[in-house]
C-alpha cells in the first residue's frame, strides 16, 4: 500500500510540475462576417481554415479588409480612400479552441494603430464569438485603421506529455499489481 502511495504521489507532482500550454485557434474553422451600418451582412465566408500564417480578404472596391486569426489574437487591416465616413462590423463566430473544447473567451483587449482617420472601435465578446465595430471619418483621401485583438481563454489546456506521464504511470500500477497477485 506504501508504494502505490508513492506511484501516486509521483505521477501528481510529475503532472503539476509540466508546462501549461494555452488554448489554441489554430486548426479551428471559423466564420468571418461584415455588416454595414444598418445591419445587412455585405460579406460572409463560413470556411476560414486558422493555420497559423493565412490572411483573409475581403476588397469592396473604396476599401479593403484584412484579417488575419492567430492562436489567441486577431489581426484586422482596413485601408481605403474616395470617401468621408464608414462604418462597419466585422464578426469573427464560432471560435473553437482546439483541445479545449470546453474553453471560452473571458475578455479581449484591443490595441488600435490608425493613420488618416478619427474615429474609434468598439470591441464586443461572448463565448465563442467577437465583433468590432468601426466608425471612421476620413481626414484626408486615403485612411489605414489597424488593430489587434488579444483573447484570454477561461483556462489553459495541460500538454500531451502531462497526459502521457500520467498515463504510463497508471498503466505501471496497474502491472505491479498485477504481477504481485
Amino acid at each position: 500500500m506504501k508504494s502505490l502511495l508513492r506511484y501516486i504521489v509521483i505521477m501528481a507532482f510529475i503532472c503539476l510540475a509540466s508546462g501549461q500550454a494555452s488554448a489554441t485557434l489554430i486548426g479551428d474553422t471559423i466564420n468571418w462576417r461584415v455588416d454595414n451600418c444598418c445591419g445587412e451582412t455585405v460579406f460572409l465566408d463560413s470556411s476560414l481554415v486558422i493555420d497559423g500564417s493565412s490572411e483573409f480578404f475581403w476588397n469592396h472596391g473604396e476599401f479593403t479588409v484584412t484579417s488575419d486569426v492567430e492562436a489567441s489574437s486577431i489581426h484586422i487591416l482596413i485601408e481605403g480612400s474616395g470617401f468621408d465616413e464608414l462604418t462597419m462590423i466585422s464578426f469573427w463566430e464560432d471560435l473553437d479552441w482546439v483541445n479545449d473544447p470546453t474553453g471560452f473567451i473571458t475578455n479581449v483587449t484591443g490595441t488600435e494603430i490608425s493613420s488618416g482617420i478619427t474615429g474609434n472601435g468598439k470591441l464586443d465578446f461572448g463565448d465563442d464569438w467577437v465583433s468590432l465595430k468601426t466608425f471612421i471619418e476620413v481626414e484626408n483621401t486615403g485612411f489605414s485603421y489597424d488593430m489587434w485583438i488579444a483573447l484570454e481563454t477561461s483556462h489553459n489546456v495541460p500538454e500531451p506529455t502531462s497526459l502521457a506521464l500520467m498515463g504510463l504511470g497508471l498503466a505501471g500500477l496497474g502491472f505491479r499489481r498485477r504481477k504481485q497477485t
